[in-house]
């Protein structure tokens, strides 16, 4: 079985009750797409949820690296991290009074950097 972006949406969407996900599901999509044939396979999908599950911190920290770098050239620029940034922000918007969240995303990438 092959997952489509839809259908990886709609299972997403299950885990996480905000309405803002289509953006953070692309690039998540994106990285678990790792032939990027525009579907997951199950081998792709398994993959994913070993090494997000059971991985080692390198394997865990290789992934969020494709996660972040979206254009694919090896590195995460200040661009990339604003828009991952702004993406997450957007995830977690009705939280942010919860979790202490008050800095914009434009704020954090630049600390990042």
């Amino acid at each position: 079985g092959k997952l489509s972006p839809d259908s990886f949406m709609k299972i997403y969407s299950k885990c996480f009750t905000e309405e803002n996900l289509t953006e953070f599901c692309d690039h998540v999509f994106r990285t678990f797409d790792s032939d990027g044939n525009g579907f997951i396979d199950f081998k792709e999908f398994l993959l994913a949820m070993d090494v997000t599950s059971c991985g080692t911190p390198e394997e865990k920290l290789g992934l969020f690296f494709i996660l972040f770098d979206v254009d694919g050239n090896g590195w995460i620029d200040l661009m990339e991290m604003k828009r991952l940034m702004r993406c997450i922000h957007t995830m977690v918007e009705s939280n942010k009074s919860k979790i202490g969240l008050s800095e914009t995303p434009e704020q954090q990438a630049k600390e990042i950097f």
